[in-house]
């Protein structure tokens, strides 16, 4: 089997957004729709086991990703070529519908069912999927804390970042459920770092995955999730949702210092995607910003791992690198379900988990209501200003100085449109993030409970 990865899950009790059931059910537009069955141990066969699975952030932003137009071409020519060496595959920083249509159209031999994800206020999550083999059923989970819309010129609010799920019936009509992502980027230290929203991500996409695997799917978790292998990210799809990092459970952990190897030593043996030497895109960037943040994790119960590696490291004509990302895949063999492949994750373990989380939480809050204050008083001190002005006006005009008056009418205006604006953001998405932080705190808490009982 060959797995193409574009964001998506499935079997989860939280609001979805699935596709209508289509009258012609060969269309490459729509999804397929199976009778549900569960997974048994006797039902894969020899000639069956083999799962091909690839993920891409292809770094389509319009307008703003350098000859954005000439490298998805170029990633279309490239799945079309190695078509046959996957099953799904999933993409993201997929922003421009007509990218995905190319792709599309390109791979359509290959990839026969395709999913495009909507959900988000501006451009969607920029997630999608590509298999070969019916797409059953998929919807879209948008993040509780997922940036600010302050932050318009970082847009990750704007597009909404999401998980995607996508459940891909197997030849053997047994289920596979894809989970895709794109998390919160990393812009700079402290606040600009967004720890607290990222790990809040993975929180609510591990938990589905766990749900997914409960449910008896093959689960996959893929994407770029724009976090370090050593993280707390990483830690709860390892230790709560009790997937395996395909890169480590074939190459094993690596704890090597990255700025003293070369840029080849680095993709080898460190599976490095981001800031590479090799990608041109990044080619200045100093040995040690070199990092892995694009991911392929998967349920060690029903499946090991025969390859993983780093794809699309290739430049094409011009000599540019496909993205600002290398790819990732990675070669599955299905087997029966035996749970004791799960890794052993005490209770200790998962107590300090949750306590550094929490203690994550707690900093972000006061952070939180912080910005909220400040922006509220922004609002309030704006109101006083454009009062005094408009009151200037008045002694303007009996001066007979029209342009001083035009002046403080013109800042009236500016001073109470960036007012009201600022109060909006501090009053109803303050409220919206801090309600959001103080739920992912509750339901911390009462894992830890949980976890006190056992």
């Amino acid at each position: 089997m060959h797995i193409l990865c574009v964001d998506g899950f499935r079997g989860a009790s939280l609001d979805s957004h699935g596709p209508a059931p289509c009258n012609n059910t060969k269309s490459h537009s729509c999804a397929e729709f199976m009778p549900e069955k569960t997974w048994s141990n006797d039902t894969i066969s020899m000639n069956d086991k083999q799962v091909r699975v690839l993920t891409l952030n292809c770094w389509g932003l319009k307008l703003v990703s350098k000859l954005r137009p000439l490298r998805l071409e170029a990633i279309s020519a490239q799945l079309a070529q190695d078509g046959d060496s996957y099953d799904i595959v999933c993409l993201q920083e997929v922003w421009v519908e007509s990218d995905f249509d190319q792709i599309k159209k390109a791979c359509v031999d290959h990839f026969p069912y395709t999913k495009y994800y909507y959900s988000g206020i501006i451009a969607g999550p920029g997630l999608a999927v590509l298999s070969r083999w019916p797409i059953e059923s998929a919807y879209v989970h948008r993040f509780g804390l997922n940036g600010r819309p302050s932050a318009f010129f970082r847009g990750d609010w704007y597009v909404g970042k999401s998980v995607a799920s996508a459940t891909i019936i197997h030849p053997s009509n047994h289920r596979i459920e894809i989970l895709n992502a794109h998390m919160h980027a990393p812009y700079g230290p402290g606040d600009a770092n967004y720890t607290c929203h990222r790990t809040s991500q993975a929180w609510e996409m591990a938990r589905i995955a766990k749900r997914s695997m409960d449910a008896g799917n093959l689960t996959i978790v893929t994407g770029d999730l724009n976090s370090r292998p050593s993280s707390l990210t990483h830690q709860l799809f390892e230790n709560m949702a009790l997937l395996q990092d395909a890169w480590e459970s074939r190459h094993g952990e690596f704890s090597g210092d990255l700025s003293e190897m070369t840029p080849e030593q680095q993709i080898e043996e460190a599976g490095v995607t981001c800031n590479s030497r090799l990608n041109s895109w990044r080619a200045s960037r100093p040995l040690s910003d070199a990092c892995r943040l694009d991911y392929i994790f998967f349920d060690p119960s029903r499946a090991t791992v025969r390859e993983a590696r780093v794809a699309f490291t290739d430049k094409i004509e011009g000599g540019c690198s496909v993205s600002d990302h290398f790819g990732v895949s990675a070669v599955f063999e299905l087997t029966p379900q035996d749970k004791s492949r799960h890794r052993k994750v005490s209770s200790a373990t998962l107590t300090t988990m949750f306590d550094e989380f929490l203690a994550l939480v707690t900093t972000y809050k006061g952070t939180s209501i912080t910005q909220a204050r400040v922006r509220n008083w922004h609002f309030m001190a704006s109101i006083l200003v454009v009062i005094g002005l408009l009151v200037s006006v008045w002694w303007a005009a009996a001066d007979n100085r029209a342009y001083v008056g035009f002046i403080y009418i013109l800042a009236a205006v500016v001073i109470a449109v960036t007012g009201v604006v600022d109060g909006l953001i501090g009053y109803l998405f303050g409220n919206t993030e801090m309600r959001a932080l103080l739920e992912l705190e509750s339901e911390l808490e009462l894992a830890k409970r949980m976890l006190a009982k056992e």
